[in-house]
């Protein structure tokens, strides 16, 4: 018995050892990952520019026929790079006659891609569709760890509303082009990190991304 309960004890530590080790390169392999779906998107873009002669906008924007200030289309970047994703099949369920959000473009919207997904992100590992009950109709959709670069913002500039102060790259209806950014290319950020799901307020400021 004595025996049995030694060999149970070092089993344990040897246990207790190899765990944080597991973690580590569990974590070092989905940080491989995540890093590997940005060059996904960096040569997406790199595609898309040879191809259009222009960068994708940071999102498309049209004023509601009905004049009613709303967004009558609200597509991204994202999605325009589909096809330079291998995803020309999903770019072409959307309806770009309708808004984005609208109910036709529902099951397009909620396909989730996961090169859109960093694995390192929790929300990621447990909510492919995102669901965003504070905005007014409720928003559904696929869900996203990366965000296109829109450049700086202060308080008194609202870059939403005032497309054309924007510093960055990608913004409202923007069409950059490689030789717009002066400051090269490999020293300006075009998408980065950003953590997953609805944006989030604290104390009635909203931090958001494009």
């Amino acid at each position: 018995m004595i025996e049995l309960l030694v060999v149970i004890a070092i089993i344990a530590v040897l246990i207790a050892l190899l765990l944080p080790a597991v973690q580590q390169a569990r974590e070092a392999a989905r940080r491989s990952a995540c890093k590997n779906n940005l060059k996904q998107m960096a040569l997406a873009l790199h595609n898309y520019e040879s191809t259009h002669g222009v960068l994708p906008p940071g999102y498309l924007h049209k004023f509601d026929p009905a004049g009613s200030g709303a967004n009558h289309m609200g597509f991204g970047w994202g999605l325009m790079v589909l096809p330079q994703l291998e995803q020309a099949s999903l770019y072409n369920r959307f309806d770009f006659n309708r808004p984005g959000f609208s109910a036709a473009n529902l099951p397009a919207r909620e396909f989730s891609l996961p090169v859109f997904l960093c694995p390192s992100d929790p929300y990621s590992q447990a909510h492919y569709v995102v669901r965003d009950d504070a905005s007014s109709p409720v928003e559904q959709y696929a869900g996203g760890s990366y965000a296109a670069n829109w450049g700086p913002s202060t308080a008194s500039s609202n870059l939403d509303d005032t497309p054309t102060e924007s510093q960055g790259v990608f913004y409202r209806n923007s069409n950059s082009r490689f030789r717009d950014i002066s400051d090269g290319l490999s020293n300006t950020l075009a998408i980065g990190e950003r953590t997953n799901g609805p944006i989030r307020t604290l104390m009635g400021q909203s931090f958001g991304h494009t």
